[in-house]
């Protein structure tokens, strides 16, 4: 898998032509139409933004996609797991795979390049969307650790297409440490309690605060917990409650 350079615009160009023509004598779930989307144009304002990657086999492209830093206008509808700073955001656009390479494992070696790419650039998440009811795609997004955040209409209703899930991949470690430290345990052995978040002052009232309450909530949630808390200092004088008894507090975890 690599950049996309000038001289893959036919090939890429094929591709998009031979998926729209397989979609045509098969059930169609993407929605996807010849010469209208995607296309020639597609590419070429992928590769212009540096965005286009190509997945090749001996001489053969067999698939594509593109890696951008910013989102469908509907996006802003999503209930996302992470704030919405697209400069540590990858989203995932026309994703493609050659008929002819189906179920041979591109699409999932594209995705992890994709993750791969954006862990490179310490993205803080991976967001994507798909047509409702694409199930093939989705069951692959789902298998690649992709969690689903609601459905919103992306404006394409002229086209037959009303409604896109919309899918995103947090990554466990959302900022460096020297820009922020938490620190939380549980309560009665039962109830995950956030009881320190720093965030250093160059890098306060920029989202990141936000951004590692929804990785901690999401990450005790996929450990099963149904409830966390958290303390919030009302005063100089009144900092919340405090829980110090060896009966209700362990020592538990800090990223």
């Amino acid at each position: 898998i690599r950049k996309a350079v000038e001289a893959d615009l036919e090939c890429i160009e094929r591709l998009y032509e031979d998926a729209c023509d397989y979609l045509e004598t098969h059930r169609n779930y993407p929605g996807w139409k010849k010469g209208i989307y995607p296309a020639r144009c597609d590419a070429e304002k992928g590769l212009m933004e540096n965005a286009l990657y190509v997945a090749q086999t001996g001489k053969r492209i067999v698939g594509t996609l593109m890696l951008k830093h910013e989102p469908e206008e509907g996006y802003k509808n999503g209930k996302w797991l992470t704030a919405d700073d697209y400069e540590h955001i990858y989203v995932v656009y026309t994703l493609a795979v050659h008929p002819g390479y189906l179920k041979c494992g591109v699409g999932t070696e594209l995705l992890l390049f994709a993750e791969q790419a954006a862990r490179e650039e310490e993205c803080v998440s991976l967001r994507l969307d798909v047509v409702k009811d694409n199930v093939p795609a989705e069951r692959l997004y789902q298998k690649c650790g992709y969690q689903f955040v609601g459905t919103v209409s992306l404006g394409y209703e002229a086209y037959g297409l009303p409604w896109y899930n919309l899918y995103e991949k947090l990554f466990k470690r959302i900022m460096r440490a020297s820009t922020a430290k938490m620190a939380y345990c549980l309560l009665w052995d039962q109830f995950p309690f956030m009881n320190f978040l720093f965030i250093k002052e160059e890098y306060r009232s920029k989202g990141f605060a936000k951004q590692a309450i929804l990785s901690w909530e999401n990450e005790m949630k996929n450990q099963g917990y149904k409830m966390t808390f958290l303390r919030k200092v009302l005063s100089d004088k009144a900092s919340g409650l405090h829980y110090n008894s060896k009966n209700q507090q362990n020592e538990k975890g800090d990223f």
